[in-house]
């Protein structure tokens, strides 16, 4: 084991020191020990006498995975068959053996108690560290900081992090966080549907596919039963993400319906299975394996009739939050360092037309607002202001009245919305410099931020709910297609874009501001370093606020959301920290 010490000048020493074992204890002042093993978890008070988890899960047959004091909160993950879950029990009066709360919505997911929603596209939780302010979870797939909020679990922030991704502050119900990468390669992307090949069913009578409209079209004569034709996608990269969206004619009768599903095989491993019914459209986000083309299944449930299908299949700008729904790549988009020996890249080379450079989401339902809360925050950087740049939309092709959402700036050096409730002047654009801008409704109340601060403010009871409108980064929807890229942002990047049916306060949005802006200043650092996402060991040091975070290339130490050191020796245990000290083995 190494026990490390920083000096006041930033060097470090270095000392061997032999242990016999690492033990998980726990003090937090509140006259209360933690003790985890692989039966469970016991809170030891002062006076001798211990308390243990009785939860249902079982302790004897699922052993405590890690487990940390948040303030007066004993923090734990139950790993095993019998459980996968997060609880929480508060121990600053505890006076008997307990059960632990279910961490339903202890971290803001949405609503469902799924582990991989707790901690946010994290599963098989390894590791647990806390503090007064935020609550840590260590897994194999990077970590998630918790700025937790056990009253209003809805309304709390989470960031995950990883070897090639920092998603910055998510907030509440996130349905989107997009541009969080650090692989600086441009991406380029045609409608891959081109490299198809097809087979019909017997239940189908004929196909057409006609590249130029993207369009399929399936001949189901059959009277009974339903027909399908069965796509292999060739020319994919393996172990690559790809984003297919699907429109299709649902007037038939009796039963409007469509059940795309895609797979290694027409009825093998799925990699995404989706049974629709009367909306007609829909996208599917998914990862090629590592070897062999996927197969795409596109059912006709109508029989006696011709079945039309637009499909656009893509490359995919992913989605670091939970909900994993990408942004299809047009053409190609552009990505450098948002500032000289930056981890984080930032997003440019928009253009406007039919198949223009941008980044479109089809339209996803989880997005329609209706009348409640929401927000959309992104960070841009404006190289002029020398045309009408779309920022960030939401509206049917086409669509320019109404209850579009089409956010932009203009050649006044102006911001603008275009909504239920237009709003001109909103905030002066700054030019060759990054702003952090997030408009936010929270009932009927409106307010649009620029870098941490509120600059308008007004009132807004659209029903945002907009059945077949498209979601855009850097463009406008007024043209007739998904193609169609009105007003690309030529002179803008960007970088962090999220949204969700949430309302961050005005004091989160200036958290969020300054947590984030350091991370585009030159050389700052926000991943863990390496190459390897699974946390193997974590360390919160409340003397210095500093996180350290364990994996096989090395430690990653955190100030917030930025790495501020690093070391390349593999953590394989634990990691112990405390007034600059660091102990790991």
């Amino acid at each position: 084991m190494r026990l490390i010490k920083s000096t006041p000048k930033g060097k470090q020493r270095v000392y061997d020191i032999e242990v016999a074992d690492v033990h998980n204890f726990y003090a937090n002042g509140v006259n209360v020990h933690n003790c985890a093993t692989a039966g469970g978890v016991s809170v030891i008070k002062d006076d001798g006498t211990v308390f243990d988890d009785t939860t249902s899960a079982g302790v004897s047959s699922a052993g405590v995975e890690g487990c940390a004091f948040s303030g007066t909160k004993l923090v734990y993950y139950r790993g095993g068959s019998s459980g996968n879950k997060a609880y929480v029990q508060d121990v600053s009066s505890i006076s008997a053996d307990f059960t632990g709360q279910r961490m339903y919505r202890v971290s803001p997911y949405g609503e469902t108690n799924e582990v991989t929603d707790v901690c946010h596209g994290l599963a098989d939780i390894d590791e647990v560290e806390g503090s007064d302010d935020n609550l840590i979870l260590g897994a194999e797939e990077g970590i998630a900081i918790i700025n937790e909020n056990l009253e209003s679990p809805t309304k709390g922030l989470v960031a995950k992090i990883a070897s090639e991704y920092n998603t910055g502050w998510m907030h509440g119900n996130i349905k989107g966080a997009f541009l969080a990468d650090t692989d600086d390669t441009n991406v380029t992307s045609s409608n891959l549907m081109s490299g198809a090949t097809f087979n019909i069913s017997d239940r189908i009578t004929s196909y057409s596919y006609t590249a130029g409209s993207d369009t399929l079209v399936i001949d189901d004569d059959e009277a009974t039963a339903d027909g399908y034709v069965n796509l292999t996608l060739g020319g994919l990269s393996p172990s690559t993400k790809y984003v297919i969206s699907y429109v299709t004619d649902n007037t038939y009768t009796p039963t409007p319906g469509f059940n795309p599903h895609i797979g290694n095989t027409s009825v093998g491993t799925s990699y995404f299975d989706s049974a629709q019914t009367g909306s007609g459209q829909g996208s599917m986000t998914f990862t090629t394996a590592s070897s062999g083309d996927p197969s795409l299944v596109l059912y006709s449930n109508y029989s006696g009739g011709n079945l039309t299908y637009t499909i656009q299949l893509r490359l995919a700008e992913e989605d670091r939050s939970v909900n994993n729904t990408g942004l299809q790549v047009f053409g190609t988009i552009t990505k450098s360092a948002v500032a000289t020996g930056a981890d984080l890249v930032k997003y440019g080379g928009f253009g406007s037309g039919v198949n223009a450079n941008g980044l479109v989401q089809p339209y996803n339902s989880a997005m329609d607002w209706g009348t409640g809360d929401f927000h959309y925050m992104v960070w841009v950087y404006h190289r002029d202001v020398t045309s009408l740049y779309g920022i960030i939309s939401r509206q049917g092709n086409g669509q320019s009245s109404g209850n579009r959402f089409q956010f932009q700036s203009d050649t006044d050096s102006q911001y603008h919305l275009y909504s239920g409730s237009n709003q001109n002047g909103m905030g002066s654009v700054n030019l060759n410099v990054w702003s952090h801008l997030a408009i936010v409704r929270s009932g009927n109340s409106c307010n649009f931020y620029q870098d941490g601060i509120s600059v308008r403010s007004w009132t807004d009871s659209t029903n945002y709910t907009n059945v077949a409108a498209p979601l855009r980064v850097g463009g406008l929807s007024l043209g007739s297609t998904i193609a169609d890229n009105s007003y690309g942002a030529s002179g803008v990047d960007f970088a962090l874009f999220r949204t969700g049916a949430s309302a961050p306060s005005p004091e989160q949005i200036k958290k969020i501001y300054e947590d984030e802006k350091v991370l585009f200043q030159e050389n700052a650092k926000c991943t863990l370093y390496g190459s390897s996402d699974a946390v193997t060991a974590l360390a919160y040091d409340d003397s210095t606020n500093l996180l350290y975070a364990g994996t096989s290339s090395g430690r990653s130490d955190f100030q917030g959301l930025r790495r501020i050191n690093n070391t390349t020796t593999a953590v394989t245990t634990a990691i112990s920290a405390y007034d600059s000290f660091v102990v790991e083995q």
